[in-house]
């Protein structure tokens, strides 16, 4: 059951039966989805590991690690923008994403 009040915790859901050790209670997708903002690694925008090699994407210069990740769902969305924007960038590669 989900609270609406500003109570101690303010909006929360509140179990209603007993919840078995390991049982998946919810399952969400985020909203967005990017490199943290505090102490930022380089991470590949499709698969979002930082452990791997590198590369830039040829349409919008953002880093990715393969053909797979650059054809991604999650890249494929902001790669679309900033290569139809990407002359009006800054040429600043001080950008936490770029490459």
């Amino acid at each position: 059951k989900i609270i609406n009040t500003a109570e101690e915790h303010g909006n929360h859901a509140v179990a209603s039966r007993d919840i078995r050790a390991g049982e998946r209670i919810m399952h969400t997708n985020p909203d967005i989805m990017g490199p943290r903002l505090y102490e930022p690694q380089p991470c590949c925008l499709g698969c979002h590991a930082s452990n791997k090699r590198l590369l830039c994407c040829q349409k919008c210069d953002l880093p990715v690690c393969s053909a797979k990740c650059t054809a991604s769902t999650f890249h494929q969305m902001e790669c679309s923008l900033l290569s139809k924007y990407k002359s009006n960038l800054p040429e600043d590669k001080s950008l936490p994403l770029s490459c």
